[in-house]
């Protein structure tokens, strides 16, 4: 198609101008898309061109005496500062050489497979692509999903890293996940208040294919996720174009501020076609991470009223909470994470088997330097009072 645009001949009527103007005429005749520098054109004028030409004759006229030549190389049109004129080649030349690649690289073909998905989907939902991940400054996949519209990270105060995730501002306990159709059980912490909810920390972005976030549900899904479902897929073999697939990622930082703590992150993956029914992918992932920490605030406690002589503990009643003081801490965590994922699958031509694991470890580590502010009175021993069995 470009080569024909280049060598049709065509009738082109463009009156003497700027140079600038005169190219863009020429791009709307032709079709042809032209490169410049605005500085390079500024000042020069062309005498026009008309008659019936091909677009590489054409151009030749409307550049020659200006000082500048182009070239035509598929459907663009590059124009330069032309060469030192000689007597095989004057002002205004046009001449068909081969320019190196260009290689663009964006977010189109992440962009284009999410709203696809948008499109393919029969309920409201949004998707994060393995591209998203790769190319967005993220920890864990709670920070990956805070990106989706109508999704909210829950962060952790220390750490500072997204911990769980709300969807259109439910709790993360109404919320149903899965991970390659299987359902995740929660993970929650008592002393953050939750139970039910699973805790994406705990899971690397390295070795996910992509995550989608249905928002209403359907009456093919659990009727548990009040809030949203979230479909973690992990990738196969199959999931790329090639037959062998290697992939490698490593990642350092240093914080300037406080004591220069470092935090770094590798990933590397390895996917193998044996043949056009069965694959291999593995992929393995460690980060450690180093934050630093100061907050203050309330000091007291939120004993019961009442406790009974043969209680092993002394359960704490929110309601009841006694404000005693205030204190002031600084400290440091160091979050660890390793994360290991396999798939082998088999397809037939009617059916398909795969055998898929995953593996993933969180430490984290905090050391911290409390400094507390308390009144204690008499208060404390007088709202605890001993019961006994029968009352």
């Amino acid at each position: 198609m470009a080569q024909t645009q280049a060598t049709a001949v065509q009738t082109f009527r463009i009156a003497p101008k700027d140079v600038s103007a005169a190219l863009k005429d020429f791009s709307k005749a032709t079709g042809l898309q032209v490169m410049a520098d605005p500085d390079l054109m500024r000042g020069k004028r062309s005498n026009g061109v008309s008659g019936s030409l091909t677009a590489r004759e054409a151009l030749t006229q409307l550049l020659q005496g200006t000082g500048l030549s182009a070239d035509i190389s598929g459907g663009s049109v590059v124009v330069r500062a032309a060469p030192v004129a000689s007597a095989s080649a004057p002002s205004g030349t046009v001449a068909e050489t081969e320019i190196e690649t260009v290689v663009v690289r964006g977010y189109a073909a992440a962009m284009r497979e999410s709203l696809d998905n948008k499109r393919k989907n029969k309920n409201i939902s949004d998707r994060v692509s393995a591209d998203d991940m790769g190319n967005l400054p993220v920890a864990n996949v709670a920070e990956a999903l805070a990106k989706v519209p109508g999704v909210n990270a829950v962060r952790d105060s220390r750490t500072g890293e997204g911990d769980r995730i709300t969807v259109r501002g439910l709790s993360t306990e109404l919320n149903n996940y899965t991970m390659n159709g299987v359902k995740m059980s929660g993970a929650g912490s008592r002393d953050d208040q939750f139970y039910r909810g699973v805790r994406l920390s705990f899971l690397p972005p390295e070795g996910i294919s992509g995550i989608t976030v249905h928002k209403t549900i359907m009456p093919n899904m659990d009727g548990d996720a009040l809030g949203g479902t979230v479909e973690i897929d992990t990738p196969t073999a199959f999931s790329f174009k090639t037959d062998t697939h290697i992939g490698l990622s490593v990642q350092g930082g240093v914080m300037d501020k406080f004591d220069n703590p470092t935090s770094s992150k590798a990933s590397v993956s390895f996917g193998r076609k044996f043949s056009d029914r069965l694959g291999l992918f593995l992929t393995a992932s460690y980060s450690k991470r180093n934050t630093q920490f100061e907050e203050n605030g309330g000091d007291g406690d939120s004993q019961p009223y009442y406790w009974y002589s043969n209680s092993e503990t002394l359960d704490s009643d929110l309601s009841n909470f006694v404000y005693r003081g205030m204190q002031i801490a600084t400290g440091q965590t160091e979050v660890e994470r390793k994360g290991l994922n396999g798939s082998l699958d088999w397809r037939g031509d009617d059916h398909e088997f795969h055998l898929r694991g995953t593996y993933n470890e969180y430490n984290e580590k905090e050391f911290s330097t409390r400094l507390n502010f308390r009144n204690d009175t008499a208060q404390l021993s007088a709202r605890l009072t001993q019961r006994n069995l029968s009352d």
